[in-house]
């Protein structure tokens, strides 16, 4: 009997041992952790940054603080942990974790960096001349490491980047052509280009130049295709003085034009003189007018209405002008300098005027066609307007810089063909219309 109660003692003891130990382990999880935060800046944005955390832990015994991140480093200073991150040239954002230990207890804080932001805030077209030529191409950046790029690095001299823009010095200009170089503002494949035009007046007078368009004064019933109205003639550059032309014998004109050092531009003007010729004892002058089709729809409109032609010289002026920027370029067969002619910005002014005093039905003006106009000489000096003999449509100039191969029959494509099968529809359209009038 003394053994078995002795065994039921040793059992109820451990039992209640064991309870006791149960309840100890439950106040250990539930007590509050002696390592806590009390202030945090640990949210940065993509550039470098310094942040630090604030926090409590028990007296006489030693922080550490440790980040799992290799962009961003934590040292300990007294109840504060510094926090360095370099900055995140990436576009997404990231984050890390900062770990607080003190003893056997520890504390997690995040970190989050933001993605880098980038911004070019330059042009994305520079006309330069042919002497060495720095440009600044000005950027924002927020993290960001840029690259500059560029699809001809010889003609580079230098390439430097100082904090808000990259400084791109040019070489001169030897070849005797315009010269154009493409650059890429580039952040983390993101790209931004910038076409640099390099070239003088010497690089495009005596040289040869095509001229083409389309020409809608040819339109007729039988006509069935924009392509019938193609027109390609053969001429030149040529520099009078100080004055410049297009020169085209095959269709027997010499344009004037206005060139422009800072756009690398050729301007047209109407009211400028191009042939004089003689026909039947009268003398017979042609000037250049400026259209587009909403202006040609207009005159021809008043003239099925009045019967009589509008007043050619709202569109045969001086204050109204077409624009063609000189680019270079390459196709398959050969390689270019080009300008397709387009509208000047100033010519609203004229179209303001024509909308309040000639009842001109519309503010748009698209200038987009070149005319060429006849006028009979008067005796007294003045003039009559006699008829059109030409409207190009989307004119433009092409020089022929190299060639792959040889082709004795050089056929180039307007490159405004798209655009032009409009003015076809126009035209298509009007003469139905006027069919069905009859």
């Amino acid at each position: 009997m003394k053994k078995i109660f002795n065994i039921c003692v040793l059992l109820a003891t451990a039992a209640a041992f064991t309870a006791c130990s149960d309840d100890n382990a439950g106040e250990q999880y539930l007590r509050e952790n002696p390592v806590g935060v009390v202030s945090s800046n640990l949210s940065f944005d993509a550039n470098a940054h310094q942040g630090g955390v604030k926090f409590t832990a028990p007296e006489g015994q030693t922080a550490t603080a440790v980040v799992n991140a290799s962009w961003a480093k934590a040292e300990v200073k007294g109840d504060s942990v510094v926090v360095n991150v370099v900055n995140n040239p990436q576009l997404e954002s990231r984050s890390a974790m900062l770990t607080i230990k003190s003893g056997a207890d520890s504390t997690n804080v995040p970190i989050t960096q933001k993605g880098c932001e980038f911004a070019y805030k330059g042009n994305n077209d520079y006309a330069i001349a042919d002497k060495d030529t720095t440009i600044v191409l000005p950027f924002s950046k927020v993290g960001a490491e840029p690259k500059l790029l560029s699809d001809n690095d010889d003609a580079l001299a230098k390439v430097e980047q100082i904090d808000t823009a990259f400084l791109v010095t040019l070489k001169a200009n030897t070849t005797g052509e315009l010269r154009q170089v493409n650059l890429f503002v580039d952040n983390q494949g993101v790209q931004d280009t910038v076409s640099v035009r390099q070239a003088e007046l010497k690089d495009f007078v005596g040289k040869t130049f095509y001229f083409t368009g389309y020409d809608l004064s040819q339109f007729t019933d039988s006509t069935l295709s924009i392509d019938e109205l193609y027109v390609q003639y053969t001429g030149s550059l040529a520099q009078s003085g100080s004055k410049v032309y297009l020169r085209l014998p095959d269709a027997g004109l010499s344009i004037p034009l206005e060139y422009d050092q800072s756009t690398l531009s050729f301007q047209v003007k109407g009211d400028q003189l191009t042939s004089t010729f003689k026909y039947e004892g009268n003398t017979y002058r042609l000037y250049t007018s400026i259209w587009d089709l909403t202006a040609m729809d207009f005159a021809n409109e008043y003239k099925e209405k009045y019967g009589t032609p509008i007043n050619n010289n709202y569109f045969c002026t001086k204050y109204l002008s077409m624009d063609a920027y000189m680019n270079a370029g390459a196709t398959t067969k050969f390689n270019y300098v080009a300008g397709s002619f387009e509208n000047h910005p100033g010519n609203a002014a004229w179209i303001a005027l024509l909308m309040a005093f000639a009842n001109y039905p519309s503010a748009s003006f698209d200038a987009n066609i070149l005319g060429i106009d006849a006028y009979k000489l008067k005796s007294n000096g003045g003039r009559l307007f006699a008829g059109e003999f030409n409207k190009f449509y989307y004119p433009s100039i092409i020089h022929i810089t190299g060639m792959v191969g040889q082709a004795k029959d050089l056929r180039l494509m307007n490159p405004n063909r798209a655009k032009a099968q409009r003015a076809f529809s126009l035209c298509k359209a009007r003469k139905a219309v006027q069919a069905f009038k009859k």
